[in-house]
C-alpha cells in the first residue's frame, strides 16, 4: 500500500495537477487530505526542522502552508498506514515537485 500511495503522489506531481485534484482524486485511498493541505499539521513543524539541513530546499510548514515558498505538507492515511509528503507548488498552484516524504515506519523525511 505504501508504494501505491507513493506512486499516486508521484503521478500527481509529474502531471502538474492543480490542488483541487489532490484533494478530490481518490477519497478512498487519501483520507482527510483536504484538511491536511489547507490547514497543515502542527506536528509537521518540528519534524521538518530536524531534516532542514539535509534538505536545503525544504521550508517549514507549521499550522498553515508556507505560501511565500509555495510549499505544503500533505498528510495521507491509507488503512493503518500514515505518512506525509511535502509539495512545492508553482505560481499557478500546480504541484511542481515532491520535496520530501515521511516514511511512516522510520518517521523521518526522505528526499523524494
Amino acid at each position: 500500500m505504501e508504494q501505491k500511495v507513493h506512486k499516486w503522489f508521484e503521478s500527481l506531481a509529474s502531471d502538474q495537477h492543480p490542488i483541487e485534484d489532490l484533494v478530490t482524486s481518490d477519497a478512498r485511498m487519501i483520507d482527510n487530505i483536504n484538511q491536511a493541505c489547507y490547514k497543515g499539521f502542527p506536528a509537521m513543524k518540528h519534524r521538518m526542522q530536524s531534516v532542514h539541513e539535509s534538505l536545503p530546499n525544504l521550508v517549514e510548514v507549521g499550522d498553515v502552508a508556507d505560501t511565500a515558498h509555495n510549499c505544503v505538507a500533505a498528510h495521507w492515511r491509507a488503512g493503518e498506514t500514515t505518512g506525509t509528503y511535502v509539495f512545492k507548488f508553482n505560481s499557478g498552484c500546480m504541484i511542481e515537485e515532491v520535496l520530501a516524504y515521511a516514511d511512516p515506519e522510520e518517521e523521518e523525511f526522505l528526499e523524494a
